[in-house]
């Protein structure tokens, strides 16, 4: 991905250039050179070279591949002194720190007049590598090798092993900003915003084939990546007093890319399968992420009755909309369709309505009243129709509406609406006592439930504890109530009623009625936080800090039964000399949780889903410890700086799993993982405006997870996998650089 570098090579010119008409112009509002003052003015060139490689969890971070390569940087800060007539500052930086991310920065800014700023960030993301048999990784277009050998499952692909090639899972998001603000009057300022983000690369996705349970077929092949999001907004605000009023309007485009990604089916003599669908004749093919758009106009207001009252309002009107062209129900022509999608595209529409209001008001010296309302209203006014889909591009089409492929989609909506009143008494030595209470409502068609209510009560307070303490505490507790929950809603709504009165009772459900989600299920909750400061001197700092809360769905047969976490912290930073400084750091955090379910198999739906013997139960806990800190030298003389920083981190969770005796259950595994990251940076003043700057970075990751631990590209028979493995990874960054000051004087 080394192309990634180019684009931002293109920027620093015109930044450059922005930065000389902005020096240009401040020179010619300014009398004399002294009017003005460089706070930062310097470039760094250097090398750094890279070792290894640690992929592990999808991580974003600034190492993304071997080898050597150039660093730099260039910033600058000039700023106009404090009693200038008309003060200005201008602000650039472009900075490569290191390979893989690139930071631009340019703020140019007149007081009271107006103010440019520009940003672009490029930062890239490593899913891991593996490894696929499929030809056009990247593109939209998967083929075979012409000696490929297709067959019911893995085991039986004789060219699966000699036909696999090496993938890079990678991504690179790049983003730009420019906005301004410029003031009109005395009472009127105009601001406006563009920003565009993009991502491209390619991920891992599921490409299936296949109609049912028994005959479907997977294979992770590499989809490429192309999202680009352009949003632009335009404001303009009218300040007056003690009144203001604001209005905007906000667009946000999304481009997907192409819409479509095709591949060659490399499964043959499925049973269950129409004549023409497997390899070599057959083809798949996934939707990918469509086109999109919205709009949306605010307008804000606010008014000061007195110094002790102001009341202020936000209301705002949204529109979205997603009308890509609909796939076609197969991309296989030897199968039969007879009917024809009911319309073109989704013609998609989201309208929104969001209002809210804040009143602050203090009627004594000591109490503070905020009080605040938001209404939400999603409105979706998607068409409803029903589509007579084909499975997995492997059978012919079923005619008519009695059948379990024709299904309706659902325009889920919602109202949601948030009262909160909070009250805060001010103590004697600057602590505080506050207690608060909110009530969310919201209201859902299309869904399980369609009214959840949830009340909420908070007490804290924050208190000095003479001159060297200061403790905080809040604790609070929630009940959420719903209405009734009807398991089988969905099942209803989404399937035509000719073909569910066909259906015996007994088995009209996908998911087992007793189930509840755990977002809309019953639900009591308690949280408690404590944080304690202690000052022992002017050079030690002590400080701790504990967070507990515990979840307890009371009316879920079957589901998420209760959870609880408990976190501990500490940090302690040490100035134990005029030189020397050490910090460092511990967390502790265990996290529980237990669900219960029951196991039913679809050929067996109506015996299985009632017999409590096929009950299973979980118990499932994470431990995570984290120690860390950092250690800094740096002479009074200023000459050199030194600073040392590690981290270490464990991770440990278990799985408890038993079951009623109709069921043969194996135990799940442990998993367990450890990482540790080790820095050091060196500065070292070689003369007057030249210094020496040095970096060492060290990071290792070790897990024993059996989700990725020997998982092949033909463990499962009826699965291609990716063959990406995480687990044993380290990676080194050494770089030296130059630093030129090249302030004046």
């Amino acid at each position: 991905m080394s192309r990634r570098r180019f684009a931002a090579k293109g920027l620093v010119p015109f930044c450059l250039l922005a930065a000389g008409v902005a020096m240009a112009e401040t020179g010619e509002q300014t009398e004399e050179a002294e009017t003005g003052q460089w706070h930062e003015l310097h470039l760094d060139l250097g090398l750094g070279v890279q070792t290894g490689q640690v992929d592990g969890m999808g991580r974003s971070d600034n190492l993304s591949g071997e080898g050597l390569r150039g660093i730099g940087g260039f910033r600058m800060d000039w700023r106009t002194l404090t009693d200038a007539k008309e003060p200005a500052s201008l602000f650039l930086a472009a900075e490569q720190p290191g390979p893989g991310i690139t930071r631009l920065d340019l703020d140019y800014n007149r007081q009271g007049e107006h103010r440019t700023r520009f940003n672009f960030r490029e930062l890239p993301r490593r899913l891991g590598d593996g490894r696929t048999p499929f030809l056009g990784a990247g593109g939209y277009q998967l083929g075979l090798p012409e000696d490929w050998v297709g067959a019911p499952g893995t085991g039986g692909m004789e060219r699966l092993t000699e036909s696999l090639r090496p993938t890079a899972y990678e991504q690179l998001r790049r983003s730009m900003q420019l906005a301004h603000e410029r003031r009109l009057s005395r009472h009127w300022q105009l601001h406006g915003e563009v920003r565009e983000h993009r991502r491209t690369g390619t991920r891992p996705v599921a490409a299936v084939i296949g109609s049912t349970g028994g005959n479907s077929r997977a294979a992770l092949v590499p989809a490429p990546v192309d999202y680009t999001t352009r949003e632009a907004e335009l404001g303009l605000r009218y300040q007056r007093d003690a009144f203001h009023l604001e209005a905007s309007y906000f667009l946000s485009l999304f481009d997907g890319g192409n819409n479509m990604l095709r591949f060659d089916n490399p499964f043959a003599g499925v049973g269950g399968w129409a004549p023409g669908v497997s390899y070599p004749d057959g083809q798949g093919h996934l939707g990918l992420m469509p086109d999109n758009e919205s709009h949306q106009w605010r307008v804000g207001l606010g008014y000061v009755f007195s110094p002790t009252l102001r009341l202020s309002s936000d209301l705002q009107i949204g529109r979205s909309e997603q009308d890509e062209d609909f796939l076609g129900y197969t991309i296989n022509p030897n199968l039969d369709v007879d009917e024809a999608l009911p319309r073109d595209s989704l013609e998609g529409r989201i309208d929104l309505l969001r209002v809210a209001t804040r009143l602050n008001w203090r009627p004594m010296n000591r109490l503070r009243v905020d009080i605040r309302h938001r209404y939400e209203d999603r409105d979706n006014r998607t068409p409803v129709d029903v589509f007579n889909y084909i499975g997995g591009d492997a059978v012919n089409q079923n005619s008519g509406e009695a059948h379990s492929r024709a299904r309706l989609n659902l325009p889920v909506s919602f109202t949601e609406q948030h009262l909160e009143t909070r009250m805060a008494w001010r103590l004697d030595g600057g602590g505080q006592v506050h207690g608060a209470w909110r009530r969310e409502r919201i209201d859902r068609d299309f869904s399980e439930v369609g009214r959840t209510e949830e009340d909420r009560f908070t007490l804290g307070l924050r208190q000095r504890l003479g001159d060297n303490h200061a403790l905080s505490m809040e604790a609070q507790r929630a009940r959420r109530s719903v209405d009734d929950y009807d398991a089988t809603a969905v099942y209803f709504l989404t399937r035509t009623e000719v073909y569910t009165d066909g259906v015996a009772e007994a088995v009209r459900f996908d998911n087992h009625p007793l189930l509840r989600r755990y977002n809309l299920a019953d639900r009591n909750q308690t949280r408690a936080r404590m944080r304690w400061d202690w000052t022992l001197s002017d050079s030690v700092h002590f400080g701790s800090d504990a967070a507990w809360s515990r979840d307890n769905y009371r009316n879920s047969p079957l589901g998420l039964e209760k959870g609880s976490s408990l976190g501990l912290a500490s940090d302690l930073v040490w100035q134990f000399s005029s030189a020397w400084s050490t910090d460092t750091f511990l967390s502790l955090d265990r996290i529980r949780a237990r669900q219960r379910s029951r196991s039913f198999r679809g050929f067996a739906k109506e015996v299985e889903s009632q017999d409590p013997d096929r009950d299973w139960w979980m118990d499932n806990e994470d431990r995570i410890a984290t120690l860390g800190g950092g250690l800094e030298w740096e002479p009074d003389e200023g000459d050199f700086k030194l600073r040392f920083e590690w981290a270490e981190s464990a991770s440990r969770s278990e799985f408890a799993i038993a079951s009623g005796p109709a069921l043969d259950l194996e135990p799940i595994p442990s998993v367990r993982s450890r990482g540790r990251t080790l820095s050091l940076n060196g500065q070292h003043r070689l003369g007057d405006g030249l210094s020496l700057q040095w970096n060492w970075y060290h990071d290792r990751f070790r897990s024993n997870d059996w989700a990725w631990d020997d998982v092949e590209v033909d463990t499962i028979n009826s699965v291609i996998g990716s063959a990406q493995d995480f687990g044993n990874e380290s990676v080194n960054w050494y770089s030296l650089s130059l630093r030129w000051d090249l302030r004046p004087g």
